[in-house]
Order: C-alpha cells, then structure tokens, then sequence
C-alpha cells in the first residue's frame, strides 16, 4: 500500500513525458537559394522556400533571406 502512491506519480510522470511537445517557436528564421527546407531554418543551414520560413517563424518574427554573397536582410513577419 505504501508503493501505490509513488508507483502513481511514476506512471503519471512517465505518461506526461510522452505527449509530444510543440514544434520550437522561431523569433528568426534564415531563407537562402541554396537552403533546404528540410533544414531547421538557421544561418547555417537556411530554409528554401519563404512559404516554409514563413510557416515556421512566431508571429511578429523576423524573415532574413541571406543571399549568394552572404549578406543577409530581413523583413519583419506581419499577421
């Protein structure tokens, strides 16, 4: 009886950690011509397609589209 209690919160604790979490919010997301959208949109390994940048970035997040050069310039996200 006295194992009931903690074998409860145990398995509680086991079935929380299980529920996937949310993807991972973006203030800034990084879009080149040589990115691929499977990548996670960072300036090292930029998205694609400003259609992904744009689907994954917070709300009021930035875009920055970096191009062949290196240089980068980014527009705010407007909803």
């Amino acid at each position: 009886m006295h194992t009931a209690i903690p074998l409860t919160v145990l398995a509680t604790a086991l079935a929380c950690s299980l529920v996937p979490a949310p993807a991972q919010a973006r203030a800034r997301v990084f879009v080149a011509s040589y990115g691929n959208d499977s990548n996670p949109c960072t300036f090292g390994s930029p998205c694609k397609t400003f259609q992904h940048a744009h689907d994954v970035v917070d709300a009021g997040g930035e875009v920055t589209a970096i191009d062949h050069q290196g240089r980068h310039h980014h527009e705010p996200r407007r909803r």
